[in-house]
């Protein structure tokens, strides 16, 4: 029902690779035209590439793209991939990395690169999506007036009221699990 891919493009996981052969070919042959444009979203899910690009390239991940990705789409007509991230511990260590301009042959960089060189409609959506994420409350919204977390406002960092919500999450199951692991040992059994 899916064709599924990882790391190289080349590695399938499920079904085959046709469709993405197919995509990168069309990306290969060029991009800058409308119909062109429209004959790569047959296979390619252009929203869904390009919020998958603003993370990677917002947390600097530098274990990436010559692995640790996988694509996927529904073996049907018309179905674009979808990208999604696996092991990615290598963000975050260096403000100074800029991977605005990655590119890796048979990635998910190269569809990147190619639309951003060639394409303004792609450049143009990739600026909206800037927008929605960044701005206006967006999940990546920072006040640059008030940058610090700040508990008491945590819409003044958005993502850090995100991290923090996920914390609280882990240390409440956390203490659920040495709470368990207490009564049992003290011989409480539910």
């Amino acid at each position: 029902e899916y064709d599924v891919l990882r790391h190289t493009g080349s590695e399938v996981v499920d079904g085959s690779s046709a469709a993405w052969n197919t995509m990168m070919g069309i990306a290969r042959a060029g991009v800058a035209t409308e119909a062109q444009y429209q004959a790569l979203q047959g296979y390619l899910n252009v929203q869904d590439l390009i919020d998958y690009m603003i993370v990677h390239i917002f947390v600097g991940n530098d274990d990436w793209p010559r692995h640790n990705w996988y694509a996927a789409r529904r073996r049907v007509p018309g179905a674009g991939y979808r990208f999604f991230s696996w092991d990615s511990e290598h963000v975050l260590k260096d403000v100074g990395l800029n991977q605005t301009a990655v590119n890796l042959s048979n990635s998910p960089a190269e569809l990147y690169d190619r639309l951003r060189r060639q394409n303004a409609e792609f450049r143009l959506l990739f600026a909206d999506r800037i927008q929605r994420h960044f701005f206006n409350g967006g999940p990546m919204y920072v006040d640059p007036n008030a940058t610090a977390w700040d508990p008491a406002h945590p819409e003044r960092n958005r993502p850090a009221a995100l991290y923090m919500q996920r914390i609280d999450e882990i240390i409440a199951s956390k203490n659920l699990g040495i709470k368990r692991i207490g009564f049992y040992a003290a011989g409480v059994r539910n």
